[in-house]
């Protein structure tokens, strides 16, 4: 899943007036043990960067709490550790 609001191509934003598409909310809770959230990192881009993160942490606050934690950090850490 690639969500860049930043990126024509990949503007499949699931947010829409504050709330999550009700297909994007089932996915994102039926598979929250195996979504991880994150970004690449280009000089380049930089600029994008603390919209691309209010973007994520806006996506994650529409989530249950154990569900966002796990697609935020928990999932990463349990794959390759702290």
């Amino acid at each position: 899943l690639i969500f860049n609001q930043e990126v024509p191509r990949f503007a499949n934003l699931p947010i829409e007036k504050g709330t999550l598409r009700p297909e994007w909310e089932a996915l994102l809770l039926r598979h929250s043990n195996r979504i991880l959230l994150g970004t690449d990192y280009a000089e380049f881009r930089s600029d994008q960067a603390p919209r691309i993160m209010r973007y994520y942490q806006k996506l994650l606050g529409l989530l249950p709490k154990e569900k966002a934690e796990k697609i935020a950090y928990r999932n990463f850490d349990r794959l390759f550790g702290k």
